[in-house]
């Protein structure tokens, strides 16, 4: 049997449908077919609620940047508000899905920016960015875009005394001058899974009152680690004494084993 494939005229009356696997059904292959109906917008964001499942946002959103209709400029805080609520959605139910969620997510967001370029200006007036959950998606926004969000984020962690740190918040916050983001690197301190990555954005200035997480960093087992710490101990006055010797010994009998690491090895031995 041949069964004639469905254009889009043919299916659009189908959604939205009483029957919500109607309507989920209907929607996918309305993308498949990028189907240009210019009400198709309207309808697809008129099925996420605050009620309704993020695993359907999600489709919808993914529907909505396959589909060629265009968006109106009203629908740009709408879209934004349902992308970066699904972080909110996904707490509430205490529900997480597998780890690609993030990438796929951004994925989507992506496609929806080709689109439409000034849904970035909706995204970045949503409160809802600075959500921890969000972070993945502010490298899809755009680097002219990076700045500004790091900010943001850095207000939001001022803001917040419990706010979640992370290897990627700190990676954001790292294109911020480091007077704006020392004292917060510092407060982290007692995080000891982020201390190799503090490490190295504070000795891109070095300090003296850090000496102590320099001293700590040279026994660190990830070489980018000790040698940032390396460097900031070098560019700093020698306090007269010799907290240095033992770390500084072990990290070169470390590098011994690496024959490519023989300017490292210059820098220990002149630190001793």
């Amino acid at each position: 049997f041949g069964f004639a494939q469905p254009g889009p005229q043919a299916l659009a009356p189908l959604f939205p449908s009483a029957d919500a696997e109607v309507s989920f059904e209907t929607a996918r292959l309305l993308a498949m077919v990028e189907a240009e109906d210019p009400v198709l917008p309207d309808k697809l964001l008129a099925q996420i609620t605050d009620r309704s499942a993020p695993t359907a946002d999600f489709h919808y959103l993914t529907v909505l940047a396959r589909v060629r209709a265009p968006f109106g400029s009203n629908s740009f805080g709408k879209i934004a508000q349902n992308i970066l609520a699904l972080d909110r959605k996904l707490d509430r139910v205490e529900q997480r899905p597998r780890q690609n969620w993030s990438t796929r997510l951004a994925e989507v967001l992506q496609e929806l920016l080709k689109r439409e370029p000034r849904l970035a200006d909706a995204l970045l007036r949503d409160p809802q960015l600075t959500r921890p959950g969000n972070l993945p998606l502010v490298a899809r926004i755009g680097s002219a875009r990076y700045m500004g969000c790091a900010r943001m984020f850095l207000r939001a962690a001022q803001a917040n005394a419990s706010y979640p740190w992370s290897a990627p918040l700190i990676d954001l916050l790292a294109v911020l001058p480091p007077e704006e983001t020392t004292p917060l690197f510092r407060r982290q301190w007692s995080n000891i899974a982020l201390r190799d990555r503090l490490v190295i954005e504070l000795a891109h200035k070095p300090e003296a009152a850090d000496r102590d997480k320099f001293l700590a960093g040279l026994a660190s087992a990830n070489l980018p680690t000790a040698a940032a710490s390396l460097g900031a101990l070098l560019a700093l006055p020698r306090d007269g004494t010799t907290r240095a010797l033992v770390p500084a010994m072990r990290l070169l009998r470390a590098l011994l084993n690496q024959p490519k690491e023989e300017s490292l090895r210059a820098d220990v031995l002149s630190l001793v």
